[in-house]
């Protein structure tokens, strides 16, 4: 199964790409954004290059395996976060987060 990208009114959610890279870092170390993740700070472009191809290699979501799409602008493509979604069960149910970079937060997209 390939991802088709989802648009809503204000957002495009859609796979990640490699151009993706510099803002997963930027976003991964805000220490507020990243204050309750799973993740270390600091977040280096390596890890950021290995979390973009890893996630490229998958086509969506997939069994207990956490997924990652981008969260951008509809209108001018900006990336302002990331949605991640863990299968499970056979895709019975499911484990659905986001993260924002932080001058987003408050404006309503969450």
């Amino acid at each position: 199964m390939t991802f088709t990208p989802l648009r809503t009114e204000r957002l495009l959610i859609r796979p990640v790409r490699h151009d993706d890279a510099a803002a997963i870092v930027e976003r991964r170390n805000h220490p507020e954004v990243a204050e309750y993740q799973n993740w270390t700070v600091p977040y280096t472009s390596e890890r950021a290059d290995a979390l973009v191809a890893e996630v490229g290699a998958m086509d969506g979501p997939v069994d207990d395996e956490w997924w990652m799409a981008t969260v951008a602008d509809l209108t001018d493509t900006t990336v302002l976060g990331d949605l991640a979604v863990r299968l499970s069960w056979r895709g019975r149910t499911a484990e659905i987060g986001y993260t924002l970079a932080r001058q987003w937060w408050g404006t309503g997209y969450a």
